[in-house]
């Protein structure tokens, strides 16, 4: 299993939890031959499992992830009857890595997934590049 640090994170719901940082520490090194910026990255494990899963379509993770995930859902009290997956905030993306995961999160525990009951109605800048509290509530 990966290792995890649950972190409580608080909103307009009963209880909820991110399992880790995404990213530890990301430092600027300069810009590539085209201009872009580069940065050595350190993401903690669950970061880096979900990086390759989304940016590099590395389906070989999600066994793992599925296998963290349920384990931590079964450690807790919660009584769970339905997941609902989250609609993707880039659309055009060939590979969404949200209804795979959701649905083998499903299949380990037992439980009814529901891929298509949320909908994205207007589009949205992806929350990963809003830093502002208070802006990214307004989007959400």
């Amino acid at each position: 299993m990966v290792e995890i640090n649950p972190k409580r994170i608080t909103g307009s719901w009963t209880e909820g939890f991110a399992l880790d940082f995404h990213t530890v520490s990301s430092e600027y090194i300069g810009d590539d031959e085209y201009g872009h910026p580069q940065f050595d990255t350190k993401r903690s494990e669950m970061g880096e499992l979900l990086y390759r899963l989304k940016y590099r379509e590395d389906k070989s993770v999600l066994g793992d992830l599925v296998t963290t995930v349920s384990q931590f859902i079964k450690s807790t009290n919660w009584h769970v009857d339905l997941i609902v997956s989250v609609p993707p905030s880039r659309k055009g993306r060939q590979f969404q890595p949200v209804p795979p995961l959701a649905m083998g999160i499903g299949k380990a525990l037992g439980i009814d997934v529901c891929v298509d009951s949320v909908a994205k109605v207007k589009d949205t800048p992806e929350l990963k590049n809003v830093f502002d509290f208070e802006e990214r509530m307004r989007i959400l």
